[in-house]
């Protein structure tokens, strides 16, 4: 779908078109088309799901191209639309969920197999409510059945989804754009609009707003992360073009520092911490331009040879528990597809910074 550009060949009837899904020609004036685009990497992505018990285990979201899964080096096409957040639940990777636009959330219980999708927001007390384009959903830490789904309000279903109830009545006037709950205290949740933040402590039952506490600022907010053993932790992105591209609060939202320097004046899109560092924060930011890096009280740093110069939507990072060097960050891309890096290793003084796609992520979608 959507269809952005056609022309003739000079001094022929071949026509090119290119839209979302790659480059195509006809000789015929249409009766028939070739896809042309071979291996190139084009898939527009703003979201992406890691498995967390199985390597190279993914599913990502992918503008006009639905939600894709690749797994045992093969990809797949889940569920059609636009596809936005993606999740593999972390103790069993057969549940996942997929998302169409604003808020359409989908998911299997087995793998996708056989074409089974169940609709999970479509109906009850969800049917004709819709959310932001790309609509956040983040499961539980301790128990995976329990989801919160951000609309205009905050929806919880402690079902993986057959049952929902409505936890927030803020009159929100845009609709939420990101959920984050601490790893460590599941009763420690925040949340963002483009231009407010609000905290809970009682596990999303009341809220209080935190966005006066934050330094003035004239960004988007893109991004929440929370620190992997500590809730008060939390580091924010920010959108747009000026140098104020992520705050760090160590108090539970009632003081912020900016922590931008090193970064270029450019939107932020994603943050994550690499929790398998216990000695000082290790943090990755996916900018319009790529990845940078920050560790402990360093400047940001590029972390991109190899990456192509493109929009980074989301990062995550596949642990793995036996060996942290086997540890991977993934990056989602809107334009290049799907890459992959090694993390620097916990016992080297030496910060590797490059980028590779992998065989099975380099393949055109």
């Amino acid at each position: 779908a959507d269809k952005h550009y056609l022309a003739f060949q000079n001094g022929s009837s071949t026509l090119f078109e290119c839209n979302d899904g790659g480059i195509y020609k006809t000789t015929d004036g249409g009766s028939s088309w070739t896809d042309i685009t071979g291996n190139m990497m084009t898939s527009q992505m703003y979201r992406l799901g890691v498995s967390a018990t199985d390597d190279n285990h993914l599913l990502t979201g992918l503008q006009d191209n639905g939600t894709k899964r690749i797994f045992n080096n093969t990809w797949s096409n889940p569920t059609g639309g636009d596809g936005m957040e993606c999740i593999i639940d972390y103790q069993n990777s057969s549940i996942q969920y997929g998302c169409i636009q604003n808020g359409k959330l989908r998911r299997t219980t087995n793998n996708w197999l056989g074409g089974t999708v169940d609709v999970i927001t479509d109906n009850g007390i969800l049917n004709g409510l819709e959310g932001a384009w790309v609509t956040p959903y983040v499961l539980d830490p301790v128990d995976p059945q329990t989801i919160y789904l951000g609309f205009q309000e905050l929806y919880k279903s402690t079902d993986r989804g057959d049952n929902w109830t409505q936890l927030t009545n803020l009159s929100i006037t845009n609709e939420i754009r990101s959920i984050v709950i601490a790893p460590s205290n599941n009763q420690v949740l925040y949340m963002s609009d483009f231009n407010n933040i609000w905290k809970s402590t009682n596990a999303g039952s009341s809220w209080s707003d935190i966005t006066n506490n934050l330094p003035a600022f004239s960004n988007d907010i893109t991004y929440i992360a929370i620190k992997s053993d500590d809730p008060n932790t939390v580091w924010i992105t920010l959108g747009e073009y000026n140098s104020t591209k992520v705050f760090e609060t160590t108090d539970g939202g009632n003081t912020w520092i900016n922590i931008s320097s090193g970064l270029p004046s450019i939107p932020v899109m994603t943050i994550v911490q690499n929790k398998q560092n216990t000695v000082e924060n290790e943090l990755y930011v996916g900018t319009d331009v790529g990845v940078y890096q920050k560790i402990g009280a360093n400047n940001w740093t590029p972390y991109c040879t190899n990456l192509p110069n493109v929009v980074v939507t989301e990062l995550e990072i596949y642990y793995d528990a036996n060996n942290s060097d086997n540890s991977k960050l993934w990056a989602a891309t809107f334009g290049r597809g799907l890459w992959s890096s090694p993390l620097p290793s916990l016992f080297s003084t030496q910060n590797p910074s490059s980028f590779n796609a992998s065989a099975n992520s380099s393949t055109a979608i």
